[in-house]
């Protein structure tokens, strides 16, 4: 999933629908969820304590990477390892994601892009 700002709402909807309304459907339980969220800065980020809860309550179906187009905005104390820099393309994505994705990406993933028409035409490069 590449949500790029206020392109996060929508992609809400569907990884509740995954994660808590049919994660035990039986052609679900294979799937994983990569949400990769752009923003142009740290404060312009949403639900980041909802998105951690997701990740700690379905570690091996959910994960996100935020990623901001101005870096100097961020804290000393979010040193995390999920913040990114830059803005959308083919090699920062794939950084994003595991071998095990990266590997199998024609085949078996389907990406959801959501966000200004900026970002969804950067996005489909």
């Amino acid at each position: 999933m590449l949500a790029g700002g206020s392109g996060i709402t929508p992609m809400l909807r569907i990884i509740n629908y995954l994660l808590t309304d049919h994660h035990h459907h039986q052609n679900l339980q294979t799937f994983k969820i990569h949400l990769i969220h752009f923003n142009r800065c740290q404060m312009d980020q949403i639900l980041i304590s909802y998105f951690e809860s997701l990740h700690n309550h379905f570690p091996n179906k959910f994960s996100i990477t935020h990623v901001l187009s101005e870096p100097l905005c961020i804290t000393d104390d979010d040193n995390n390892n999920h913040w990114l820099y830059g803005h959308i393309t083919d090699e920062l994505c794939r950084q994003c994601f595991d071998q095990e994705i990266t590997d199998n990406f024609e085949s078996q993933t389907i990406c959801l892009i959501c966000g200004p028409s900026g970002f969804n035409d950067a996005a489909l490069k």
